[in-house]
């Protein structure tokens, strides 16, 4: 469960009759009334009316290269075309993930990256995901019209998921990208005059 106004705020429920409803409840009527995006600029979640999110938990026992999490494989796009891949994986909590950076062809491309204490190398570059075509041509169709957004997608036992557009990634600071990289990405926007 999620709220639609916030990042990596998620409650997950392994056993519906263990689950502590009054604090559950507590947590979401704190998160459904705060206001997000204020701090970093992204005035647009306040326009976006607060709702409660609950989807079937993916499985996550058979990722590649043994990651603990969902691979995150994020689609920057342009304009209906795909550009670049970001995969985050053994995201243990939100304050650590190995991440790495593909086109869309799968050549990897760590050159891009800047590492921290929170984004670390991946162990060994991601293998080419069994549904890469199709997860590009889904990328495609939904950021048509889009000057620039991130279509997040996931991959389980050769089905796609989808997981979210995203207009502001890292509302804005991406310091895990080199400036090259992020001069590159700046690049392909062409906005409407």
């Amino acid at each position: 469960m999620k709220c639609n106004n916030g990042s990596g705020d998620v409650v997950v429920c392994m056993d519906k009759a263990s689950l502590n409803i009054q604090q559950t409840a507590a947590y979401f009527d704190k998160t459904l009334h705060r206001t997000y995006g204020a701090l970093t600029g992204e005035t647009h979640y306040a326009r976006i009316k607060p709702c409660i999110i609950a989807e079937e938990l993916l499985d996550s026992s058979t990722q590649p290269n043994g990651s603990q999490s969902l691979v995150d494989y994020k689609i920057w796009c342009f304009d209906g075309k795909p550009a670049n891949i970001v995969c985050y994986s053994n995201r243990h909590d939100k304050y650590f993930t190995e991440i790495g950076v593909y086109d869309t062809d799968w050549k990897e491309h760590q050159e891009c990256l800047r590492y921290s204490a929170h984004y670390q190398p991946e162990r060994r570059p991601m293998p080419r995901p069994q549904c890469l075509s199709q997860m590009l041509g889904i990328a495609a169709r939904l950021s048509e019209g889009f000057p620039q957004v991130r279509v997040d997608l996931y991959e389980v036992n050769g089905h796609v998921y989808f997981g979210e557009l995203t207009f502001t990634s890292s509302g804005g600071y991406m310091a895990h990208f080199t400036q090259d990289f992020l001069n590159k990405l700046g690049g392909l926007c062409k906005l409407p005059h």
